[in-house]
């Protein structure tokens, strides 16, 4: 969750390093010259500007970072935001080289907690036929079949824990 600028810099940072930059360097937190992160992609260096905004991005962003780009002696310049740029900002941007990424939302849900909710979910399911297969079948413990697809050996521990807790 962001709950500062530094915060969506750091997500930005990570964004980046999950489309290829590498090299990612934070700049001072003031008297960046209005650059953020400064970081490399195919054998160009970028300045980055990051703005976590509820309104659009005007053009002083776009000021910014191409200003940024000479200060760090980048090649390219980049303004990325949660929000969109305005018509005025899209037109310096394109007319001075820089980059405008937007609408990039910093949820809770990052991919690694989408990856966690997918991997229970698909045990989950498993679970579920598991319980279904045993109960009809007429087998053993429904548990003790789950826990043996999840950890194959940890099954008869997990089913004795659970046993002598209900009855204590």
């Amino acid at each position: 969750m962001v709950e500062s600028g530094r915060d969506y810099e750091l997500f930005c940072a990570r964004e980046l390093r999950r489309y290829g930059f590498k090299n990612i360097t934070m700049t001072k937190t003031s008297g960046d010259f209005g650059v953020d992160i400064v970081c490399e992609k195919s054998g160009e260096r970028w300045a980055v500007q990051c703005k976590y905004y509820s309104s659009h991005v005007g053009v002083a962003a776009v000021q910014q970072a191409a200003a940024g780009r000479a200060v760090y002696d980048c090649t390219r310049a980049m303004v990325m935001t949660n929000s969109v740029f305005t018509s005025q900002a899209r037109e310096l941007a394109e007319q001075n080289g820089v980059e405008l990424w937007e609408e990039l939302e910093c949820s809770p849900a990052s991919d690694a907690a989408k990856a966690l909710i997918i991997a229970l979910a698909v045990f989950y399911v498993i679970a579920a036929g598991c319980i279904g297969y045993t109960v009809i079948s007429g087998g053993g413990n429904p548990w003790t079949t789950v826990m043996g697809l999840a950890a194959p050996g940890a099954a008869a521990t997990v089913w004795i824990a659970v046993k002598n807790r209900r009855h204590k």
